[in-house]
């Protein structure tokens, strides 16, 4: 029973990284279906693989889809684990469904120079018609 477990495990491991391998080259569809593959292996949820697809559903703009693997995550650790899904998928979960932020860092406009040595506020006013003392 050991070994077939052992055989198990690095299978679902191997399928994992050809599903990374996937994801690096631009190819989500072709990682998504090696982690089904991997999923298909052991019949208890592995969380890691479902929090993969998730993420990877939602970047193809595959929004139900991300949301129906989550509620199939939360009944199969349900029924076959006794347990809820971890603070890790809660909370990916949330940043999902959460609208998405405009991160500024502060001083980047203003400091950064374009190739003409402008920075990016003097050319984004004369874009609009301004002119600047630069």
């Amino acid at each position: 029973m050991e070994h077939q477990d052992h055989v198990r495990s690095l299978a679902i491991d191997t399928l994992s990284t050809v599903a990374e391998l996937y994801a690096d080259l631009g190819d989500l569809d072709a990682a998504i279906e090696a982690l089904d593959q991997a999923l298909s292996i052991d019949p208890d949820p592995v969380e890691r693989l479902f929090q993969k697809q998730i993420v990877w559903q939602h970047r193809l703009g595959r929004k139900e889809a991300a949301r129906d693997l989550s509620r199939r995550l939360t009944h199969e650790l349900s029924e076959r684990c006794d347990r809820e899904p971890s603070e890790e998928t809660e909370s990916l979960m949330e940043s999902l469904d959460a609208p998405p932020r405009v991160v500024v860092r502060q001083g980047w406009a203003a400091g950064r120079a374009n190739e003409s040595g402008h920075s990016a506020t003097v050319v984004a006013q004369r874009r609009c018609g301004r002119r600047t003392g630069a």
